[in-house]
This record gives C-alpha cells, sequence and structure tokens, in this order.
C-alpha cells in the first residue's frame, strides 16, 4: 500500500520552514507513512494523514497553507510504538522521521532525519512480536521458469536460502513458512504470480523491487569473505534473493545489520517435506481461525523460553529423515524423561534465560537500551547453573550443549562490574554501576551537588520573597527557572529576570540560579554523554562475540525444546518410537494427541486407541465407515504420530515403528477457491494430481472422501483410478478413506491393498459409534442416523428413507453387488426419486437363462456339450 504523493512545493503558497524540511523528508519515502516528530507528538500530514486516521480511529484536523488546508493527525511520542504496531498491521510502510538534536533556546528549527522505515517483515518492537513464532521477510528472485527463496528473521538475524527450482515450488515454501512481509521482482507485480504470492504467502505486504547488479558484492562484503563457496552458495539466482532481503533490512533499519553473520542453505532431502495442504488440514500450527490454541505445537509446546519455542516449531516444521540424528533427540528426550529431578532443575534454569537472539538482534541494529545490557546480563548469569546440569550426561545431544553454555564467561563478568543493579527507563542516565569509571562518578556528583544547590536555593527564595507557593523548575526548553503563581507577582524581588509566562503563572531567571544551571546542565549534559559513550562500548564489546553469544542461545534454545519433549511425553505417557530404513508403519495402540487432550480437559472420556500397520505387503489401506465414526482422526493420528517421531519426540502410542517417511501429503476436505475461480472438486482434483505427481515409495499419503465433489460414478470412477495408480505405480503408503464402498473391491484385485472400516453397533434403533479401527469393510454408511444425530426435521429424514429405499432396490446388479472390476457388467433401471414406493419392493423375476447356467456342471462339460448346450439356449431366446 503507497501513499499519495505530497502537493508540490513550487508554485504554491509559502510554506513555513517546518513545513518545507516535512516535504524533503517525504521526498525520501514517497512509498511509506511518515510519521514526523513534532515535540512531543508524531504528525502525519496530507494523504498519510488521511490514511492514518482511518486505521487508528485518531482526529483528522487540519492547518491553514495560503487559501488551503493542510490535513494533519498525531500520535503522542511515548506511546508511538503501538500505533505504528498497528500500521505496519495493516500493510503499510512507515517512516520514523526524527529530532536528532536537542531542542534549546534560540533554535527556530531542529534538524529530523528519517531514522528507520518500519515494515511487516522488519518490525523489531518486541512488545508486537509473536514471542514463539518466526518474523519471516521473504525474497524471491525469478529467472525465466527458475525461481529461488531466501528468508530472513529480521529479529534474529537467521538467514535462510533454499535451492532454485520452479515458481511454484517457491509459492509451496511461502505457505508453510507464512512470512510476514514478501520482495518480488518489480515486473512481477500486478500479475497472477504475484497473486499467488500473496495468497500462498498470507503476507499483509508485497513489495516491487528492482533487480539488484551488485549481489555477491554485496553477500561477500557484508560476511566478510572472498567468496560464497563455503556457505554452498553458487547459484547466481540464490544469492540474488539473500542479497536483495539483506539490503532491504540494511535500507529499511539505516544499519548495517551486523547480527546477519551467515546463510543456511537448506536443502530438501535433509527433513521430512509436509506438503503445505497436510501443514494446514494437520492444524501442525494454526487451526481454521488462524488461532494458535487447538494444534499441535500448542498441544505439546511445553518450552520455558521463546527461543526454545521457535525452535521446536522449526522441529515439527522440517522433521528429520537421518535415523541417527532422530536417534539422537531421542536419546536426550529418554534421559530427560526418566530423571524428574533433572527436568524440574533445567525448567528453573532456564527460567531465567530471556530471548537472547531477538536481544542481539535490537542491539545489532541500534534499537537496544540499557535494559536489553541487564537482559543479557542476567541471562548469562542462568548459564553456568545450565551448563553444569548437562555436563557429564548419558546422551550425547545434552553433553555437546554444555561448552557453548560457558563460553561467554568474560563478557558476564564484564556486564556485572560495568551495569547497577537497577536500570533507569529508556536511555536515561543512571545505569552505569558507581565505580565502574572515575570520571563518570565525578560527574555524576557534581550534577548530583548541583541540584542540592538548586534544592537549597529555592528555600533560600521562599524565606526571602514570602512567596511559599514559590517553585524551581525545568524543562528542555526553558532549562531552569523561579515559578511564581499570578497571585504573589506583587512580593517578586527586582533581580528577578522574566523568562516567559503561562496561563497561571510567570517564569523568572536570578543571576545566581543561572550560574547553578550552567554547573547542573554541564555536568548532566557530560554525563549523559559519558554513558552513552559507555554504552556504545558495552554494545560493541557484545556484537564482537556475538558468535559465542549465538552458540549460547543455540545451546539453551535445544535444552529447552527437549526438555519439552521429555515433559509432554511424561505428562501424558509417550513412548519412544523406532524409527528406521525400513518400509514398515506399524502403530499400537496409537492416539491423536489434540484429541485426546481436548477430552481429557472436556471430561468427556478416555481416546479409544487404535492399531494400524502398513509395510511391504500392506500398501493401501481402504478405511470405510459412517461420517463421525472416526476415520479422519484415525487417519491424522497416524501422520501426526510420523511427525512426532522424526521431530525426535515421544508418541502418543504403546508401540510404533517407523520407516523413515520422505514426504507427506494429505487431501482432506476442501473449500472453492473464489480467488483462482476454482470450484471445490477442481481444488480437491488439484490436490490429488499433485499428489501422484510428487509421491514416492517412502511417502505418506492420507486421503479423505477422495472424488465427492462431483456426481456419484464420476466421484467413484476417479477415486477407483487415483487407487489403483497409487498401488501400482507410487507404491506409497496410503491410507484411503472413503464412502464408495464398492473400493473395498481393490482388496480382491491388488495384492498389497486391505480393508479396515470403523466399528459401529446400534442399540435400541440408535447408531453408536464404537471409534475403533477394524478389519473389514462397512455394509452402510449410517448416513440418515448421522442426519438425525445432527437434528435433521423427522419429516426430512423420513422422505430420504423413502429414496434410500429407492435407490438400494434399483441401483444394484442382478447378484445384488457393486460391479466395478472388469470382470462384471451392470444393469440399472431408471430411480424413481422423486415418488415414494407403493410398498416393499417387487422381487427381481427369474431368468430362466441363469438358472440353466447355474445348473451346468463346467467340470464334466465337453467343448462339443458346451457348444450343443449354447445352442439349444439360442433357440429358446428365439422362440
Amino acid at each position: 500500500m503507497v501513499s499519495e504523493p505530497v502537493p508540490a512545493l513550487e508554485g504554491s503558497a509559502p510554506v513555513t520552514p517546518m513545513l518545507r524540511q516535512y516535504h524533503e523528508a517525504k521526498a525520501q519515502a514517497r512509498d511509506a507513512l511518515l510519521l514526523f516528530r513534532l515535540g512531543d507528538f508524531y504528525e502525519l500530514f496530507y494523504e498519510d494523514a488521511k490514511i492514518a486516521s482511518h486505521i487508528l480511529g485518531i482526529t483528522l484536523t487540519s492547518r491553514a497553507k495560503g487559501d488551503d488546508r493542510v490535513p494533519m493527525a498525531g500520535v503522542p511520542y511515548h506511546a508511538a510504538r503501538q500505533y505504528v504496531a498497528r500500521l505496519v498491521a495493516a500493510g503499510h510502510k512507515v517512516a520514523i522521521c526524527d529530532q536528532v538534536e536537542e531542542p534549546g533556546p534560540g533554535k527556530q528549527l531542529v534538524r529530523r532525519e528519517i531514522v528507520r522505515l518500519v515494515t511487516p517483515g522488519t518490525l523489531l518492537d518486541e512488545d508486537h512480536l509473536e514471542a514463539r513464532t518466526a518474523l519471516w521477510l521473504a525474497s524471491i528472485a525469478v529467472d525465466g521458469p527458475r525461481a529461488a527463496l531466501a528468508l530472513l528473521d529480521a529479529s534474529t538475524g537467521e538467514l535462510r536460502a533454499l535451492p532454485a527450482g520452479s515458481f511454484e515450488s517457491v509459492v509451496d515454501e511461502l505457505s508453510r513458512a507464512r512470512p510476514r512481509e514478501v520482495l518480488l521482482p518489480e515486473d512481477l507485480l500486478g500479475t497472477p504470480a504475484a497473486a499467488s504470492v500473496r495468497r500462498a504467502s498470507g503476507a499483509v505486504r508485497v513489495e516491487g523491487r528492482p533487480a539488484r547488479s551488485d549481489a555477491e558484492p554485496l553477500l561477500r562484503r557484508h560476511l566478510g569473505v572472498a567468496t560464497l563457496d563455503g556457505y554452498g552458495i553458487r547459484d547466481p539466482l540464490v544469492i540474488s534473493a539473500a542479497a536483495e532481503a539483506l539490503a532491504y533490512l540494511q535500507e529499511t533499519q539505516r544499519s548495517a545489520a551486523r547480527h546477519v553473520v551467515g546463510i543456511a542453505v537448506e536443502h530438501p532431502a535433509d527433513a521430512l517435506w509436509i506438503d503445505p495442504s497436510a501443514v494446514q488440514n494437520l492444524e501442525l500450527f494454526r487451526g481454521p481461525d488462524g488461532r494458535r490454541e487447538g494444534t499441535l505445537l500448542a498441544t505439546i509446546d511445553r518450552t520455558v523460553t521463546a527461543a526454545g519455542g521457535r525452535l521446536l516449531s522449526r522441529w515439527i516444521a522440517a522433521p528429520l529423515t537421518d535415523p541417527a540424528g532422530i536417534g539422537a533427540r531421542l536419546d536426550a528426550v529418554e534421559e530427560l524423561s526418566q530423571a524428574s529431578v533433572l527436568r524440574e532443575d533445567l525448567r528453573e534454569a532456564l527460567s531465567g534465560v530471556l530471548d537472547l537472539e531477538r536481544l542481539l538482534g535490537r542491539l545489532a541494529v541500534g534499537q537496544s537500551a540499557p535494559r536489553d545490557l541487564a537482559g543479557l546480563r542476567a541471562s548469562l548469569a542462568s548459564m553456568p547453573g545450565l551448563a553444569a546440569l548437562l555436563e557429564g550426561r548419558t546422551a550425547s545431544r545434552l553433553r555437546a550443549l554444555a561448552p557453548p553454555l560457558r563460553a561467554p564467561a568474560a563478557l558476564r563478568e564484564l556486564l556485572e562490574k560495568a551495569l547497577a543493579d537497577e536500570m533507569p527507563a529508556g536511555r536515561e542516565p543512571g545505569f552505569v554501576r558507581p565505580g565502574y569509571r572515575r570520571d563518570l562518578d565525578e560527574l555524576t556528583d557534581l550534577a548530583q551537588g548541583g541540584r542540592a544547590a538548586i534544592a537549597a536555593l529555592e528555600a533560600k527564595e521562599k524565606a526571602r520573597t514570602g512567596i511559599q507557593s514559590l517553585k524551581v523548575r525545568y524543562n528542555r526548553v526553558s532549562g531552569f527557572y523561579l515559578e511564581v503563581t499570578k497571585a504573589n507577582l506583587h512580593l517578586v524581588p527586582g533581580d528577578y529576570q522574566r523568562r516567559s509566562s503561562t496561563v497561571g503563572a510567570e517564569r523568572f531567571i536570578t543571576p545566581s540560579l543561572a550560574e547553578h544551571e550552567a554547573s547542573v546542565l554541564s555536568a548532566e549534559e557530560r554525563r549523559a554523554a559519558l554513558e552513552l559513550e559507555i554504552f556504545e562500548e558495552l554494545r560493541t564489546a557484545i556484537l564482537e562475540r556475538s558468535a559465542d553469544l549465538r552458540a549460547c542461545a543455540a545451546a539453551a534454545a535445544e535444552a529447552d525444546a527437549l526438555l519439552s519433549f521429555a515433559r509432554i511425553a511424561c505428562e501424558c505417557g509417550w513412548t519412544r518410537p523406532l524409527v528406521d530404513g525400513s518400509d514398515v508403519l506399524e502403530v499400537a495402540g496409537g492416539r491423536h494427541p489434540v484429541v485426546e487432550r481436548a477430552l481429557l480437559l472436556s471430561g468427556e472420556g478416555p481416546f479409544v486407541p487404535n492399531d494400524l500397520s502398513l509395510d511391504g505387503e500392506r500398501r493401501l489401506v481402504v478405511l470405510t465407515g459412517p461420517n463421525m465414526a472416526g476415520k479422519s482422526t484415525a487417519m491424522r493420528q497416524v501422520a501426526l504420530i510420523v511427525v512426532l517421531a522424526q521431530s525426535g519426540s515421544f508418541v502418543p502410542a504403546a508401540r510404533v515403528r517407523i520407516g523413515l517417511v520422505d514426504r507427506l501429503f494429505t487431501r482432506v476436505g476442501a473449500a472453492d477457491d473464489l480467488a483462482r475461480g476454482q470450484s471445490t472438486f477442481m481444488v480437491e482434483m488439484a490436490e490429488c494430481a499433485r499428489i501422484l505427481h510428487q509421491a514416492t515409495p517412502r511417502s505418506l499419503l492420507i486421503l479423505d472422501e477422495v472424488g465427492r465433489g462431483t456426481s456419484t460414478f464420476d466421484g467413484l470412477a476417479l477415486a477407483w483410478a487415483i487407487a489403483e495408480h497409487l498401488h501400482d505405480a507410487v507404491g506409497a503408503r496410503t491410507l484411503f478413506a472413503s464412502h464408495y464402498h464398492e473400493l473395498c473391491d481393490l482388496s480382491r484385485e491388488k495384492p498389497r491393498a486391505v480393508n479396515l472400516t470403523m466399528a459401529v453397533t446400534e442399540v435400541d434403533g440408535r447408531i453408536v459409534f464404537l471409534r475403533k479401527v477394524v478389519a473389514g469393510a462397512a455394509s452402510r454408511s449410517y448416513g440418515i442416523q448421522v442426519a438425525k444425530l445432527a437434528g435433521l426435521p423427522e419429516i426430512v429424514l423420513r422422505r430420504a428413507r423413502e429414496i434410500l429405499a429407492n435407490l438400494e432396490a434399483q441401483e444394484l446388479d442382478e447378484g445384488g453387488r457393486p460391479a466395478l472390476s472388469g470382470a462384471r457388467s451392470r444393469r440399472r433401471a431408471q430411480l424413481g426419486l422423486f415418488s415414494p414406493p407403493a410398498g416393499p419392493p417387487a422381487p427381481a423375476p427369474s431368468n430362466p437363462l441363469a438358472d440353466d447356467l447355474r445348473k451346468l456342471d463346467l467340470t464334466r462339460t465337453t467343448p462339443l456339450d458346451a457348444l450343443l448346450w449354447l445352442h439349444e439356449q439360442q433357440k429358446k431366446l428365439r422362440e
């Protein structure tokens, strides 16, 4: 979103110096809403003011400019952060134009500059960030059919790049990463490609950027290397995407972005690839309403720190495909799960650790304050105890975390020596510990002594003048002054010099007060300047040790994530899975972690566990059963167990063995995609096509109700053909739920297909769902019974039963069976859907030919006898 340009100055009525200064700043940020600092407010003018007034609900006013009025709106300086966050959340870029020098006597116009740009992908205000969610800024580079993607978390400096591929593959990754902002080649803005990017990413802002010619030099210069080969990056397209993200961060923050210290190149084969539809359908991170509650992550997250929560989310988003790596995590979780005292001690130690990753980010871009230094000091104080708890552990992953936690010991000692116990607000003086710098102590004593003298002067003047309400006050514009109410002006001595007036009082200065003022202000200004110098020295010292600090922060986050796995395992009775290189997927007593917790919290009873097994001889499970019986839950819990196991977590089951899964797909539910003009069925078929093209024998597929978006026969035919292809050509481990009971015939023709069904029973005419997966095929769908449970009117249910009777009487072949396989033929009667049956269906008429054929004993019939029999039957038919 771009605000309209402000009116040109040329040829317009004369403007004030301040408004001219505004125009000069606005010319540097025409695509942003400009917040212009005026005293205690940030003001917006012209179209910016109108936009901000609408979004923020603040008053829109105006001021005269010649014969015209200039629209304006303002927000208080001290509360600006919340207003900026709201503008950014609405998709705007915001430019902060601040005063870069102090106002003072005689200064008619202070110098102002744009100090930073704030965008959805570069908002670093910790009060308006989701602590446990990465803040991704995505950058896309395109060259013909190829595209590359880089992801940068501006709050932590993490920069990731993916190998170049098709534009569609980049869009897939965007839907998984869900960045807040996307940078796109400017020539793609307004195209269907840009629309697909916005739709898939959910980004609130998509910005067009011109192509860079200095991408590789920019990255090499920033990282301080002669070549990028050490980072595994050689593709110019990948380099362009990463460089654009870095350049954008530097541009918006007006800083070198020193917290970006490397590039991690991700390779899809290193992780279980979870299809974007699966991420959504399995509700790994967000529910249908976009909220975190009720998701897998919310259910299992027992992390103590924000960084640990973000790491846990990354583990779930990209489970491992290396059995050794999975085993190492499981070893750590097992050791922690068996030591309750250790778990509690670790939790206590981690509770003192702040978000070091984002704290370093704020320090790097110059948006930090002394409180951040104090937070770092407190966090580092927790690290030795945390390291001591992990040293000497049996699990290799736990032992490996201890050394990085001890590395920043020298920095911790420096901060303890330099920082006062109590921190002032903002960047006010007073954060340096007395005794750290002698010259600062001297200035502090001088400033405090001067203020004491001023307080004594106030008492002296009260006694001399008899004005008991007299006060010595101070502000940045007027300095120190004596304030006398107008009722006491007749008592003012002749040596009082008037400085300014207010509605109810006059302000005065005396030679003695001016002398004290000069002494105090000089000392306080020098003290503030020296403390700022010390702050910058400490900030530099911290950034010089950023590598150690990052390793320390990463170790603490990993300890937290592993502890979270152990805590949920102990709370819920989860067991260690076996993950190997086989083709087995065996779950005994499996439970859906989210549904089980919901049942526990609601008091609705225990979750019914289920078994399921797939291997080289069983690749396709056809799961049938009525609606609400639990088919979707049974299938999804298998997928969630795989995700948890390959992430290194224990799982909700009695016993689990998983042959590594490389890709996870789901085809569950659908809705119209109006933005792309696609119907529900089109969306469904597109997802199926994606699965058929991309799945491998090591993939896990969850397909629910394929073909239901079209006519019965078309849907059944497609479902059958898709299942056949998955069995014969793809060979992936597949769970295929359907109401097409005819699909159960696949098990007769396909050796690796098996039938399972959800057990149900009827009690006094009521359907009872047992929630149990059992061998076999469903004989009925119980749709009308489910509709009754949903509250449909009885008249509708009665009519549905009549229509069902017609269908069941007339839709079957002569043998009363569905006929799909090639060896069968089907004869159909016209359906009488619109007239209720007059009575019970008439019995099928006898067929003499069929009767004679059944009686014929083929084992004793010679070819000549068979020919004679056929001749006789033909003769009967002709008669």
